[in-house]
């Protein structure tokens, strides 16, 4: 409230609002030199006996790699849809919608960074597709229906071939061309 003086009333100073005070970040503590020096050499040393893995491939045998993936999927082209053409790979999509109300994707590349990927999803609908595939191209599989190639390797190929044709054969079998 205002204070009544000789000279009138005057007005009282504003009210100092309550403010929280912010929580400060403690810089971190360094850890001892020793310590990471001797993580530093831990990590080297298991660095050197890693084995290395193959370098990616060449641009010429990624194209030939994709090349070959989609001459494996072109075969069935007219009786799907083809949604991607390109350098960075070749897609298939049924006619038949899915339980979401979207086509379901048969098949299809795509070129990653250090791999081309083929995507087969009648085998993530029905794993016991997979029976009967070797140990080598059971390595290149990354989840449940994707297979990474990084080298154009021809026996590999004609067993995704194959398996492929099993995937097409199911796949019209339960009417979803």
């Amino acid at each position: 409230m205002a204070k009544k003086t000789k000279s009138g009333p005057t007005k009282s100073a504003p009210k100092k609002r309550a403010t929280k005070k912010r929580a400060t970040k403690k810089p971190a503590k360094k850890k001892p030199a020793k310590k990471n020096a001797a993580r530093k050499k831990k990590a080297r040393s298991k660095a050197a006996t890693r084995k290395t893995a193959p370098k990616a491939s060449g641009p010429g045998d990624r194209e030939a790699i994709l090349a070959r993936l989609r001459e494996i999927l072109a075969k069935r082209a007219r009786t799907l849809v083809v949604t991607q053409d390109d350098a960075k790979g070749y897609v298939l999509y049924s006619k038949v919608n899915g339980p979401n109300g979207r086509p379901l994707m048969f098949a299809g590349s795509a070129v990653r960074k250090g791999t081309i990927n083929y995507y087969l999803f009648p085998v993530y609908m029905d794993p016991a597709l997979l029976k009967g595939i070797s140990p080598e191209l059971k390595k290149r599989m990354q989840g449940k229906s994707c297979f990474n190639f990084k080298t154009l390797d021809a026996a590999l190929m004609k067993e995704l071939e194959a398996l492929t044709d099993r995937c097409w054969a199911r796949w019209k079998a339960d009417g979803n061309v």
